[in-house]
C-alpha cells in the first residue's frame, strides 16, 4: 500500500489532492497534517512513501499564522528525520528562498529500484495542479512495483518494515524478482546485517550480497570507512556495490558483493567444528598482514586506550554503577602499544569462512579507525561471552568460562574448545607482536564497553574486569 503525507491546510485543496491520489491508486492511504506541528508529528510517527508538502502553513492546527517559514520548517524536519523519503513541494510562489535550497539540494534517484528516476525533492505550482494526476502516476506505480519482490527469511529473524523495505530496493535495481534474506549480525549497535540472496525470474541465483543496514550516518561512516578496509588483500573483504539512501525514511543501507560458499562465522565452527579453530584463526591473522605491518608502537595510557570504544561520561557512570573503585587509577597507568589499523568490532558474527576452507572475509566497517592492534584480538576472544551470536555454542556464558582465571589458560575454561579458542586468540596476538600489557588493556576496555548494553551479564563482566586488573602487573 503506498502511503503519502500531505501537508496542507486548505481543506478544499487538501480534497482535491486526496481525490487525485485515489484516482491514481483507490488502495493508497493518506496521512493530513494541517499545520506544521501536526507535520511534525507524523513525521516522526509515521513511516510514508511520499510527502506532498505546501509551503505556506500555519504553527498549529487552526491558528491563523500561516507563513512560508512553516513550510521550510516542515521541510527542514523531513530532511533531519526522513531524508529518504521524496518530497513533492506545492506552492502558489515561483520564486522563494526554500524553491532555491530545493534546487541545490535536488537529486536524480531510482528511489524505488525501478530504472525510471525520480527527483528525491520536486516541485510544482498549484497552478500547475492539472498535471498532478500524471505525476503521482508514475510515483505510485514505481512504489508498487516493490511489492512484487518476493522473499524469504531462511533464519526467522523479524526485519521491520523499512529493512523489508531496503533489500527489495536493492533487488530490483539488479533485476531480480525473488530473495532469501538470513541475519549475520548486528543489534547492539543499532544496525544489522543481512545475507541476500537474489533470484530473477528464470530462478537463477544473479547476486549473493552482504546488506548493512541502520542509519544515514552509519552508513555514511562505514563508506568513508572503505579506504582503511582496502589496505587489507582483496580476498579480505566484500567488493562494495552501492549506498542505498532512499525509499525508507531515515533508514539507509550499503551493500556488497560476497563470494559463494560464505556460509559460516567463527561462532559457527567455534560450536560445530572446533578442530578447524588454528586455521581460522591464522587466516585471521593472515587477512591482518597489512594492517600489523603499517602499525607503529607508542606510549599511552589504560585511559587513552579505552577512549576507543567508550567515552569518558559512560566510563565513569560506569565505574560508579558497578563498584569499580579501582578503575580510574588503573586507567591512568602508562603502556606501550602497537597503534595501527583495526576493524574495531571483530566479534564472531563479523568474520565468514567459507565451508571449503580458506582464509575469511571480514564485514561491518562502522568501527574500523587507527587504534591499538590488541583490541581486534581480545574482541575475537571476549566476544565469545557478551556477543548474542555466540548464542550457538551452547553453554551459558557464566559457565563457559572461569573468569577469575583470566590470566591463565589452563584454568581459564573448562570446555576444551573455548579453552583452546581463547589459548589461539592470544597466541595470534603475541605472534603479532603485541605485549602481555596490551592484551590486558584491551580485554578491559571491551569489557567495559559491554558493561553499557542491559543484556549482559554484569556478574561476569564486572568479575572479569576485576582479573584483567590484576593481571596488568602478573
Amino acid at each position: 500500500m503506498v502511503r503519502i503525507l500531505l501537508v496542507e491546510d486548505e481543506e478544499d485543496f487538501f480534497e482535491q489532492v486526496r481525490d487525485v491520489c485515489l484516482d491514481v491508486d483507490p488502495q493508497c492511504e493518506i496521512l493530513w497534517a494541517k499545520s506544521r506541528d501536526s507535520a511534525y508529528q507524523l513525521i516522526s510517527d509515521d513511516l510514508f512513501d511520499l510527502t506532498v508538502l505546501d509551503q505556506k502553513i500555519p504553527t498549529m492546527d487552526g491558528a491563523l499564522d500561516a507563513h512560508v517559514d512553516h513550510g521550510r520548517a516542515v521541510w527542514d524536519e523531513l530532511h533531519r528525520i526522513a531524508s529518504g523519503t521524496p518530497v513533492l513541494i506545492h506552492t502558489a510562489l515561483s520564486a522563494d528562498d526554500i524553491i532555491k535550497t530545493i534546487v541545490r539540494r535536488t537529486r536524480e534517484q531510482r528511489i524505488w529500484g525501478c530504472d525510471k528516476k525520480f527527483p528525491t525533492v520536486d516541485h510544482l505550482r498549484k497552478e500547475d495542479f492539472d498535471k498532478l494526476p500524471s505525476l503521482l502516476s508514475d510515483y505510485f506505480q514505481s512504489i508498487r512495483g516493490l511489492m512484487d519482490i518476493e522473499h524469504s527469511v531462511s533464519d526467522g529473524s523479524n526485519l521491520d518494515e523499512q529493512e523489508f523495505r531496503l533489500i527489495k530496493i536493492f533487488v530490483r535495481r539488479i533485476g531480480g524478482v525473488r530473495c532469501r534474506i538470513t541475519k549475520l549480525s548486528g543489534g547492539l549497535s543499532g544496525s544489522a546485517v543481512y545475507h541476500v540472496d537474489v533470484f530473477d525470474a528464470s530462478g537463477q541465483k544473479i547476486q549473493n550480497a552482504v546488506l548493512k543496514i541502520g542509519s544515514h550516518e552509519m552508513v555514511e561512516t562505514e563508506q568513508g570507512n572503505l579506504g582503511l578496509i582496502n589496505r587489507l588483500p582483496a580476498s579480505a573483504s566484500p567488493r562494495f556495490l552501492e549506498v542505498l539512501n532512499f525509499g525508507a525514511k531515515d533508514t539507509a543501507a550499503i551493500a556488497y558483493q560476497l563470494a559463494d560458499g560464505y556460509g559460516q562465522n567463527a561462532f559457527s565452527i567455534l560450536s560445530e567444528s572446533p578442530e578447524r579453530l588454528e586455521e581460522v584463526l591464522k587466516g585471521i591473522n593472515n587477512q591482518r598482514k597489512p594492517w600489523v605491518e603499517g602499525s607503529i608502537e607508542t606510549r599511552i595510557t589504560v585511559g587513552d586506550l579505552r577512549r576507543t570504544v567508550l567515552d569518558d561520561d559512560t566510563a565513569r557512570q560506569l565505574f560508579e554503577e558497578h563498584s569499580l573503585n579501582w578503575a580510574a587509577g588503573f586507567e591512568a597507568r602508562e603502556l606501550q602499544v602497537h597503534w595501527g589499523c583495526i576493524h574495531g568490532d571483530l566479534h564472531g558474527e563479523n568474520v565468514l569462512f567459507c565451508d571449503e576452507g580458506g582464509d575469511p572475509v571480514f564485514i561491518d566497517y562502522g568501527d574500523v579507525k587507527e587504534g591499538p592492534m590488541a583490541l581486534d584480538w581480545m574482541t575475537l576472544e571476549s566476544s565469545i561471552l557478551f556477543h548474542p551470536g555466540a548464542s550457538v555454542i551452547g553453554v551459558e556464558p557464566g559457565k563457559r568460562v572461569n573468569p577469575k582465571e583470566w590470566a591463565s589458560n589452563e584454568k581459564y575454561s573448562s570446555l576444551e574448545n573455548v579453552a583452546n579458542y581463547s589459548a589461539l586468540c592470544r597466541s595470534f596476538a603475541e605472534s603479532e607482536g603485541l605485549h602481555r600489557r596490551e592484551l590486558v588493556a584491551a580485554t578491559y576496555a571491551y569489557v567495559l564497553c559491554q558493561l553499557k548494553y542491559k543484556d549482559t551479564d554484569k556478574e561476569l563482566a564486572t568479575s572479569l574486569l576485576n582479573a584483567v586488573h590484576s593481571a596488568f602487573d602478573t
